[in-house]
């Protein structure tokens, strides 16, 4: 049996990717478990690994934090989910008169999906 798959190891891969999500979002325990209108003492058991989060607040979180859930369980990595570096996609959505704030309501795989379509815009390009 593959250690990754046992209950505890699950549990504790998705709370720490949780915690991970929220602080790159810049909330704190309480603000996350406000938004979800949980009770606060869940936040910190579900980053302790000691319990985990039923699926529809899975979604819920994966949704506020901007990161999939197949992240949140630790089936895709960040490289393999959004190979573009947002500060360059930040900064070419500047030079049209987007703002920083604007451009980071985009999910990860907004931002991907936007990534891609230039990608492909520009290899088209070079092939006429």
């Amino acid at each position: 049996m593959d250690y990754r798959f046992d209950k505890e190891n699950i549990r504790k891969t998705i709370g720490e990717n949780i915690k991970k999500a929220r602080v790159a979002k810049g909330l704190t325990q309480k603000d996350l478990a406000e938004i979800l209108d949980v009770n606060s003492s869940n936040l910190p058991n579900w980053e302790k690994g000691l319990y985990s989060p039923g699926i529809e607040t899975l979604f819920q979180i994966s949704d506020i934090l901007g990161v999939t859930v197949n992240e949140i369980y630790g089936l895709e990595k960040e490289q393999e989910k959004n190979p573009f570096n947002q500060e360059k996609v930040i900064s070419a959505f500047k030079t049209v008169g987007l703002e920083k704030t604007e451009i980071e309501k985009l999910s990860n795989q907004q931002l991907s999906l936007i990534g891609q379509l230039i990608k492909n815009m520009l290899n088209d390009k070079s092939n006429q």
